[in-house]
């Protein structure tokens, strides 16, 4: 049957490709996967064949990228980023930068309530001192440390690479924070260092590693790299290495999953490609339904301590 998955970009690996360009993209991501394990209606909904589709940024995602940027390219975080104090008049702040010539390309002089202010309107992503210096001293302390601190040395960040998967012939997608010919490396910052393994549960991360390591390994496989290129992804990748760090005690803890867990969450990302080209078969890229039920079962499901998460049974003990 017609692969009906809207086209994209070709297979390859591509450097400095835009982050909107690369979520745009109909190419499948480890997103993707968790949404169509959900229900493909989920996943219709927050892919780009919804014409309705909000992208739902938050302050928080700003600070993660930024934080991001600072930590691995240092450079590009002052061509895209810049720390502003509070925008006061009667401030030195105003004082200098009213003085250069282009100040009114960069802010914009109002009235508030009687008062005559001013705001930042340049196209650099606008972050305030606090959030700075929070970011600059996880970063310190994360590059302090000897092993997280080499983890981010000799690779590339953000490389988006994209493989046509050879079970199901549909296109995939992923972004690694950071490739190496040797390892992939993945930070997050987490709110607390002593709920690592909820956060693993909440964010599937194993499927993540998984994932992300058969797109490394189909299109190393495919014959379609340079000779640089392949350099760059290396002969083979078996680890995965995950930092995480929290934001506010700074402390960090490296995480890799065993290859069963890589095994068994291999079949589970193959099951939401299946489910994918079977909604792409069917729907097209018209609104795909929420097909949950298993065949035969009722609109109600009836739960038993076995559906629940193990803890809950001795919850009042």
């Amino acid at each position: 049957m017609q692969n009906k998955q809207p086209q994209g970009l070709s297979a390859g690996i591509y450097f400095n490709l835009s982050n909107e360009n690369y979520h745009n993209d109909p190419a499948i991501s480890n997103s993707n996967i968790k949404d169509l394990l959900v229900s493909p209606m989920k996943y219709w909904r927050n892919s780009a064949m919804n014409p309705k589709r909000k992208w739902k940024d938050t302050k928080s995602k700003t600070i993660g990228t930024a934080l991001h940027c600072y930590l691995m390219e240092r450079e590009k975080f002052w061509q895209e980023y810049v720390v502003l104090p509070e925008l006061e008049i009667d401030s030195d702040f105003y004082r200098l930068e009213s003085q250069k010539e282009d100040f009114l390309q960069n802010f914009e002089l109002f009235a508030s309530k009687g008062a005559k202010t001013f705001k930042y309107r340049g196209n650099k992503t606008k972050l305030s001192e606090k959030e700075f210096e929070d970011i600059k001293e996880m970063v310190e302390y994360f590059e302090s440390l000897p092993a997280a601190g080499a983890l981010f040395k000799d690779g590339i960040m953000e490389v988006s690479i994209f493989w046509r998967d050879q079970a199901t012939g549909l296109m995939c997608k992923c972004r690694p924070d950071y490739l190496t010919p040797n390892y992939i490396a993945d930070y997050k910052s987490i709110a607390s260092i002593d709920k690592i393994k909820n956060s693993i549960g909440d964010y599937d991360y194993y499927l993540q590693q998984a994932f992300y390591l058969e797109g490394l390994n189909q299109i190393r496989s495919s014959g379609i790299l340079t000779p640089e290129q392949q350099k760059i992804v290396g002969k083979e990748h078996n680890y995965f290495i995950f930092a995480f760090q929290e934001k506010d005690d700074l402390m960090v803890r490296l995480k890799t999953f065993r290859q069963d867990v890589v095994e068994s969450s291999r079949d589970l990302f193959q099951k939401g490609l299946q489910i994918a080209k079977n909604n792409f078969e069917k729907y097209g890229t018209n609104p795909w339904q929420d097909d949950y039920k298993k065949e035969g079962e009722n609109d109600i499901e009836v739960l038993g301590w076995e559906d629940l998460p193990s803890w809950i049974q001795y919850k009042y003990l």
